[in-house]
């Protein structure tokens, strides 16, 4: 975001970079059950999807296991219950692996879909003006961090990348909750004008909506 606050910056580590045999692994890794549970999801309800972007269900596999290390699951379990949240989300992922790889017209889907929720998580401290503004400078700055686009790149500011969302939520959730914190910062700070929300009570139930 344009704004900078006084959150505290920190030099961003750079990550790993796996190896094409890693990726090739990756269903392996996460286990035959957990991986048969995705290919079944794959097919049965995000195929469209997969069609309009090009993605595949190795894909999948190879953005999982990008996202985050599956030797943490250390169990059949806990590989499984990941599998079962990823595929609850699953449209999420291939539009973030399609944004990822700029395929025509995922950038833009998602901010059609992102930017309306957002804005209105922000009508929580800010008029809507301001909150459309501000979810569609995060859009940007999102986009800008995940493409390597962003010159200040060498910080972080609490921006997401797409490469790092696992799918284990969803993905406004994954947005919201960085938008959120900067906003709040931005705030506090002076930057931007702060409006009485509607009680705890709203704030908290317009929360749980987002996060659903």
């Amino acid at each position: 975001m344009h704004q900078t606050s006084s959150r505290t910056r920190r030099a961003s580590s750079s990550r790993p970079q796996r190896s094409a045999g890693d990726a090739a692994s990756a269903a392996d890794r996460l286990g035959v059950d957990a991986a048969d549970l995705l290919r079944r999801a794959f097919f049965r309800d995000a195929a469209e999807s997969a069609a309009r972007y090009g993605v595949s269900v190795h894909d999948v596999f190879e953005h999982c296991a990008t996202a985050f290390d599956l030797e943490l699951l250390d169990t059949p379990m806990l590989r499984l219950g990941a599998a079962e949240r990823i595929a609850g989300n699953l449209e999420d992922v291939l539009l973030v692996i399609a944004c990822i790889r700029q395929a025509p017209h995922a950038w833009h889907d998602l901010e059609e879909e992102m930017r309306p929720m957002l804005a209105r998580m922000c009508e929580l401290r800010v008029d809507e003006i301001e909150s459309m503004l501000q979810a569609s400078r995060f859009l940007r700055a999102v986009r800008y961090q995940t493409l390597g686009l962003d010159p200040e790149a060498e910080v972080d500011d609490g921006t997401p990348r797409l490469q790092d969302f696992t799918g284990l939520q969803p993905l406004r959730s994954y947005l919201g909750g960085p938008l959120f914190s900067l906003l709040q910062d931005l705030i506090r700070d002076g930057l931007v004008q702060g409006v009485r929300g509607q009680g705890d009570g709203g704030v908290e139930r317009r929360a749980l909506r987002l996060a659903d």
